[in-house]
Formats: C-alpha cells, sequence, structure tokens
C-alpha cells in the first residue's frame, strides 16, 4: 500500500506528458491541415475533423465581417442600436480571430470548439436581453452552435450543446411570459428588416457549415475509394511484373471452370517454368532476375491473346488460361506461337541473358475436373518437359 502515491504521482506524470506529446503532435499536425497541397487519403478522422473546423472559423469570419458591412452601410439603426449591435458583431468577431489564434498554435480541436461555442453562446445569450428577447435575432443564430458540434465533434458534445441551446430559448421564453421585460433597442419599423436578416445570416453560416462539411467528406470519400482500388490491385497483382498474382488467376480459372460447366466448351490451364532460373540469380544477381521475370510477364502479356489471362503463380513459374479452345491441338499452335515469336533475350546492367522455359498443358474436362486437378496436370506437364529439352540459359 506504500507504494499507492507513488503509481498516482506516475500515472499522473505520464498523463502529462501524453497530454504534451499529443499537443506536439496536433501541432505538427496543423502544418499539413492548413497547406494546400495533402493527400486526403492519409489523413487521420482527428486531421480531418481539424481540417473542417479550419475551414468553418475562416468561414465564421468572412461571414461575420460580411454582417458587419450590412450592419453598418445597410441598415437605418439608431445610435444605441449601432453601439450595441456593432459591439455585439465585433465581440464574435473577436472571439474567432482569438480561438483561431489559440487552434493554429496548439490543436486541441475539442476545447476550441468547446471554447467557441460557450462564448459565443453567452454572448448571443445576452444579447437577446437588450435585443427583445424572443424578438431577438440572436434568438435564431444561437441555431448555429448545435450544428457546429454535431459537425466537429463526438455525438455526445452535439447532444449536450444541443440541450444547451434548446435551454436557453426555453429560458428567455419563460423569463419573458414570467414578465421580466426585455429591451428592445431595434426601431419598430426595422423588427422585420433585422428578423430577416437573422435568418439569411444564420442560413448562410448553416449552409457553410455543411457545405464545408460535405465538401471535406467528399474528398474524403474520393481519396478512400482510390485508396481501396489501390489496396485491390495490390491484392490481386504480383508487385514485381505488374501481373495478376496466384490468388487472382485462380478465381479466374474458377470462373472460366463455371462457363464452361455451362457452355460445354474447353478451356486450357498453361503452368511455365523459366529454366535455371536459380543460375541466373547466382550468377547475375537478383537484379537481372527481376528483370527476366519482368521481361517474362511482359512476353506473356503481348504474346497471347487479349481475351486470355495470365498470372504468376510464385518465383519462375506463371500460369495462362486460355479461354475458349478446340482441342489440345489448338492450345499446342498457341503455345508454339508464343516461344517461336517472341523475343526471350534482355539486357540488364551491361548483360545480355537469353533464357528458355518449359510449359506443361491441362485441358478442361480431359484432365480433369476441378481447378487443382488441372493444375497439378498442367505442372507435372511442366516438370517433364524440363526433364525432356535443354534447359541452360546463355548469357554475355
Amino acid at each position: 500500500m506504500a507504494d499507492e502515491p507513488h503509481k498516482v504521482q506516475f500515472a499522473s506524470l505520464n498523463s502529462f506528458q501524453g497530454y504534451a506529446i499529443s499537443e506536439k503532435k496536433a501541432s505538427e499536425r496543423l502544418q499539413t491541415v492548413i497547406s494546400t497541397d495533402y493527400d486526403t487519403g492519409k489523413e487521420s478522422t482527428e486531421d480531418h475533423r481539424d481540417r473542417l473546423f479550419l475551414q468553418i472559423l475562416l468561414s465564421l469570419l468572412a461571414h461575420i465581417v460580411a454582417l458587419l458591412g450590412i450592419f453598418y452601410f445597410l441598415l437605418p439603426l439608431s445610435a444605441q442600436g449601432k453601439e450595441i449591435g456593432g459591439s455585439l458583431l465585433g465581440s464574435v468577431l473577436t472571439i474567432t480571430l482569438l480561438i483561431t489564434a489559440i487552434f493554429l498554435k496548439f490543436g486541441a480541436r475539442t476545447f476550441c470548439v468547446n471554447l467557441l461555442l460557450a462564448t459565443l453562446g453567452s454572448v448571443l445569450l445576452g444579447a437577446c436581453f437588450v435585443l427583445g428577447g424572443t424578438l431577438s435575432p440572436t434568438m435564431i443564430f444561437m441555431l448555429a452552435i448545435p450544428v457546429l458540434a454535431a459537425t466537429l465533434m463526438h455525438s455526445r458534445w452535439a447532444t449536450a450543446w444541443t440541450a444547451i441551446t434548446v435551454g436557453a430559448w426555453l429560458l428567455i421564453l419563460v423569463l419573458e411570459n414570467s414578465g421580466i421585460e426585455m429591451t428592445r433597442i431595434t426601431l419598430a419599423a426595422n423588427i422585420g428588416t433585422v428578423q430577416v436578416l437573422s435568418l439569411l445570416g444564420t442560413a448562410l453560416i448553416v449552409m457553410s457549415v455543411l457545405g464545408s462539411y460535405v465538401a471535406s467528406n467528399s474528398r474524403l470519400r474520393l481519396a478512400m475509394e482510390q485508396k481501396n482500388e489501390r489496396l485491390d490491385y495490390l491484392a490481386s497483382h504480383d508487385p514485381l511484373t505488374g501481373i495478376p498474382n496466384r490468388r487472382a488467376l485462380f478465381e479466374q480459372a474458377q470462373a472460366c471452370l463455371l462457363r464452361a460447366t455451362r457452355s460445354g466448351k474447353p478451356f486450357a490451364l498453361l503452368v511455365i517454368d523459366l529454366n535455371n532460373f536459380k543460375q541466373i540469380n547466382d550468377n547475375l544477381g537478383h537484379t537481372v532476375g527481376d528483370a527476366v521475370l519482368k521481361h517474362f510477364a511482359q512476353r506473356l502479356s503481348t504474346g497471347f491473346r487479349e481475351t486470355d489471362v495470365i498470372g504468376r503463380l510464385g518465383g519462375d513459374e506463371f500460369g495462362v488460361l486460355l479461354e475458349p479452345v478446340d482441342d489440345f491441338v489448338a492450345v499446342k499452335k498457341a503455345v508454339d506461337r508464343f516461344i517461336g515469336e517472341n523475343n526471350s533475350q534482355v539486357e540488364v546492367d551491361g548483360h545480355t541473358v537469353e533464357y528458355t522455359c518449359a510449359t506443361g498443358t491441362a485441358l478442361y474436362p480431359e484432365h480433369g475436373s476441378r481447378i487443382l486437378d488441372l493444375y497439378e496436370e498442367a505442372d507435372a506437364a511442366m516438370y517433364r518437359a524440363k526433364r525432356s529439352t535443354p534447359s541452360e540459359f546463355t548469357w554475355r
């Protein structure tokens, strides 16, 4: 038990250090958030919300400046109305500028959002007492508070600020109905104009917030779609050669099997292996070996029909699906044409490497009714071909 205070102090120290580290990371993250050149797909959820908050702050500043212009130059207000209204808008502008500076300096988005909503809500609520109570234009402006909370923070904060806003509205209503007199400095002739401008300003702010949210989410969704497409490609293609990998080739083979079962038309599976590829790696290095593999994959891509499917099964072993085919003779012609018409030389790092390959063939349904049976038959035929033909490679 004597160690408990030390444990508490140690835990508190860790919490403080973690807070400092998170602030440092937030500051570093904001350098990316405020930049115009960024990769949305690499943003975390917090980065995304930081960027959105900054966009909303800048939008609020622009709208407040616009409202100040309308207030001073377009509305016929009394001297008292201009003084109080100008002070109100000036206070909101100052608050927004201050919170923007804090956010850019320290990050801490949740703290800044709550500070903005608390100060903004207090100013708007206080203004209701001098701008006509329930008829005050600031009653409508308070609608932006739960909208901002829902957009920038978690749902529990949105629920809390919605309840606070509704409570503030009810407070003004109850006080007004209880006989407490609310000052109304707005001229009677201007009440309709002020209410319309209040509705318009509120609509613009809410639409700006929602517009920033939708635009930001659209960019994020597009980036995620591109990222998913890239991941799908990487999951189905060999990273070295860029052709389909073993899994993708076998999926295509299964699709071939289903089509052949329905149509009764045969298809062929070829297994092609480079001869003495280990010697290429051992004598010339893996850089040359990789170049040979990429060269051979390119040969396969151009050496068969566009409807045929090629893939890398692993190592120096490749597969080809020929669909449709008439018989084994047609398959042999396709293989002979590939071997005879394509260049088997590649130049890498001053070396000219000439290589050969061995091919095994299996025909559906003659050699099996399952993909595994066809692969095993073609693989065995490929090894028989290796044993019966010269398999040396030459280089100079």
